[in-house]
């Protein structure tokens, strides 16, 4: 007889019902107990087998947690090392550009100083150089090399590793980047504008956004020069509210073909000729943007140029 939980449980009933000291009734009983008792041993058997199989397969997933774990920390570290990798390679490209700069920026008080040698030592040969002479050599002399002094200090403060957030003023940002821009917009003849709120202010690192300032100046300047545009205008206009501060940048450079917006701030891709571009400069500036400020960055195609909007969490503490 085959017999079910509830048709022993039944069964038991029954007998008990029945039992009347009879011997069958007795060896039923007994029979249905040793049944019961081997069907829990199976149970308890198969519970035992089920827990263990438990306690593998969640050792198992610990082993695969661990090491899914340490795999993204790798991950991750090459990519920070990547990242920073590319952040220095665009930095050096920026270095090129101020140091040709800096040499454009001396070149013309070390003529006019050579000059100024020159003209005192046929002073001195021919015996006019007198003191007032020498005191205007010196005066003139210390205002050219002040000059080149200046020059050299403001390479260095771009230079500067300085990752303090601090409080600055938006324009007087900009003033600090036209000083490497200024002579290169002028010798190429592009009309500069910005429109700017002097009480427009950033809590947030100063030095990271002229490097942004600068490479999507540069760019502008190379489209200029690559599109041949004779009338080059960019414009800037710095704008808040209460929660962001918004700069846009806009030129009559040439627009870009729309299939390749969306791959521009990729890195090394560049719409120059291989020789011209890096193909970092954008991808450093939506890095920067992101991770530095927690803004966003647009790029889109505007009549006959491009336009370039910042967008950026004031974060701001109040003067």
């Amino acid at each position: 007889m085959i017999y079910t939980d509830k048709k022993i449980l039944d069964k038991i009933t029954s007998l008990l019902n029945q039992l009347e000291g009879s011997v069958a009734v007795k060896e039923e009983l007994s029979e249905i107990y040793k049944k019961l008792t081997r069907r829990s041993r199976k149970l308890i058997q198969r519970s035992d087998r089920q827990e263990a199989n438990l306690l593998k397969l969640n050792k198992e997933l610990n082993q695969y947690k661990f090491h899914l774990e340490e795999k993204i920390k790798i991950e991750m570290e090459q990519n920070r090392v990547q990242q920073e990798l590319l952040i220095q390679q665009s930095k050096q490209a920026i270095m090129g550009e101020m140091i040709a700069h800096i040499a454009h920026q001396w070149r013309q008080p070390l003529h006019l100083l050579n000059s100024s040698i020159m003209i005192h030592i046929l002073d001195y040969e021919e015996g006019n150089l007198t003191d007032k002479k020498m005191q205007e050599f010196e005066k003139e002399t210390n205002f050219l090399v002040q000059s080149m002094s200046q020059t050299i200090n403001d390479f260095q403060n771009f230079l500067k590793p300085n990752r303090q957030r601090e409080v600055f003023s938006l324009c007087r940002l900009f003033d600090d980047t036209l000083i490497f821009i200024n002579d290169s917009y002028k010798t190429d003849k592009i009309e500069l504008e910005i429109h700017c709120n002097n009480n427009i202010r950033l809590y947030s690192y100063p030095n990271e956004l002229i490097q942004v300032f600068l490479n999507i100046l540069n760019n502008a300047k190379d489209a200029f020069i690559e599109n041949q545009i004779k009338n080059r205008k960019v414009s800037i206009t710095i704008k808040d509210n209460p929660i962001d501060v918004i700069i846009t940048f806009q030129n009559n450079a040439g627009q870009i073909e729309h299939n390749l917006l969306e791959q521009i701030c990729e890195p090394y891709f560049t719409t120059k000729e291989r020789d011209k571009g890096t193909g970092l400069g954008l991808y450093m500036c939506d890095m920067i943007i992101k991770n530095s400020f927690g803004g966003q960055m647009f790029i889109t195609n505007i009549k006959n140029g491009l336009e370039i909007k910042l967008i950026l969490p004031k974060d701001i503490k109040s003067e």
